[in-house]
């Protein structure tokens, strides 16, 4: 009894913040509309990220090819999360309870330590954007200069409370974001519409970047978000297929909407750092502030997912304090600059990621679906050890680095897709899906030659 009061006690200034159904299924009665999941969704794909990708993409290269990978990318994203938003509705569980059950509690432990340090890194990311952005934005509007790293706390300071506050402040910020960004991004076509595309050429080397990197990229920006983070904002939806769409469609019309946007205002302006973007379309300070906005809705989501990865290597400690670490280490990495390191933070994390993908659908959808019924779900007692699985992932991963060019951070021995994250779900579903299967009929006649023999 003492040492229950002491761990009150000691998380008591937690207790402030909603622990958000963080180890068991959400009640159905806790559930909400799929407008929420569609509206955080879209707010978590329209960030300044994106538009600094859409600048890099565009350097050497002709405008409708950029904008077409940019569609490609998104469409791969899309069936990806449409599967992670089932899984999370029918279960009603976060990505961290999931990985328990068909990775083993170990195979869990090391996916999520790879999920959470892509989440705080990205987190890092857009901290970096979101500082650069405010300083650069109050000088040229007010002619006040603050340094970045100010700004980059203050905003660290402000998108950890909201993480670790919950699900219903995310939603009620994006809410709050959405129709702003929206409006922005149109106000952003209509100006794209009437400038003539021709009066500024294409800047950057004699050869861009290859239409597959940027199709890869595109998909790897989103990829831990669309395989992992998706469970943890669809276990509120009322069914499945709400979950699934609302989804598919947030991260689809988000992410491709907002960069190819970015990729036609610059081959507008030739500028490719969003402050000036922005200021030369006519657009300014208030659209810099609501895209500001929409990086502090996208950041505390990949905070909240990031606390609720730790909930399931932690289990004694409040997913509120979790949070709050998290996002105190993210803010550090942000300030020591690992925005300036964007694409190479996602080379090396996203073959790591994208097999992990395909070992849950598989087992989800065709080997072991009866194991995500509720009567189970709600048993926490996976294996420690699932040697088929671990060997599959890591498999897979090995193949997913050899597709991957030696200049991207991967071996490039050979191409498959042309797509790497696209190869690393393949290579996984159909070596789980071979594997498991073979598995399955070998244990299955095992036990029938013991009923026989019995």
């Amino acid at each position: 009894m003492l040492d229950q009061q002491q761990k009150k006690l000691s998380f008591g200034l937690f207790d402030l913040f909603s622990e958000d159904y963080a180890r068991e299924p959400v009640p159905l009665s806790k559930r909400v509309h799929w407008m929420y999941l569609f509206m955080i969704w879209m707010a978590m794909g329209v960030d300044l990220a994106a538009f600094y990708l859409g600048a890099a993409f565009s350097q050497g290269n002709d405008l409708l090819p950029v904008i077409l990978a940019i569609v490609g990318g998104s469409m791969i994203l899309m069936p990806i999360a449409f599967c992670s938003g089932w899984i999370g509705a029918s279960t009603g569980l976060s990505f961290a309870m999931i990985a328990r059950k068909f990775l083993g509690r170990f195979g869990a432990i090391i996916v999520l330590l790879v999920i959470l340090a892509n989440n705080i890194g990205w987190f890092g990311v857009q901290i970096g954007f979101f500082g650069e952005a405010a300083s650069a934005t109050l000088a040229e509007w007010v002619g006040i200069e603050i340094a970045p790293l100010w700004w980059m706390i203050l905003g660290g300071i402000l998108m950890t409370l909201t993480a670790a506050w919950g699900f219903k402040a995310i939603s009620n910020l994006s809410a709050l974001t959405v129709p702003l960004m929206v409006g922005l991004l149109i106000s952003l076509i209509f100006a794209s519409i009437f400038t003539d595309l021709t009066i500024t050429p294409p800047i950057g080397g004699d050869e861009g970047m290859p239409i597959g990197l940027i199709v890869s990229l595109v998909a790897g920006a989103w990829m831990v978000g669309s395989i992992a983070a998706t469970p943890d904002v669809a276990r509120f939806a009322k069914n499945k297929i709400q979950a699934g769409l609302s989804c598919a469609f947030g991260i689809g019309i988000g992410n491709s909407l907002t960069a190819i946007i970015a990729v036609i205002l610059y081959f507008i302006t030739g500028a490719d750092n969003v402050v000036d973007v922005m200021f030369r379309i006519g657009g300014g300070g208030i659209a810099l502030l609501i895209m500001m906005m929409a990086t502090w809705t996208s950041n505390d989501n990949a905070l909240y997912s990031s606390g609720l990865a730790l909930t399931g290597m932690m289990r004694n400690i409040p997913k509120s304090a979790l949070t709050i670490w998290a996002g105190l280490i993210g803010t550090v990495v942000g300030v020591l600059g690992i925005y300036d390191n964007l694409t190479t933070f996602l080379f090396i994390l996203t073959p790591l990621i994208a097999p992990v993908g395909g070992i849950l659908y598989v087992d989800y959808f065709l080997l072991n679906n009866h194991k995500y019924k509720m009567a189970f779900v709600r048993q926490d007692n996976p294996p420690m050890f699932k040697p088929l699985v671990l060997t599959v992932w890591a498999l897979a991963t090995l193949l997913t680095f050899c597709t991957t060019p030696s200049g991207e951070g991967g071996f490039g021995i050979f191409n498959f897709t042309t797509i790497p994250v696209l190869d690393g779900i393949i290579f996984s579903t159909v070596l789980y899906y071979i594997f498991g299967k073979t598995q399955q009929l070998v244990q299955n006649r095992t036990e029938d030659k013991k009923t026989s023999a019995a």
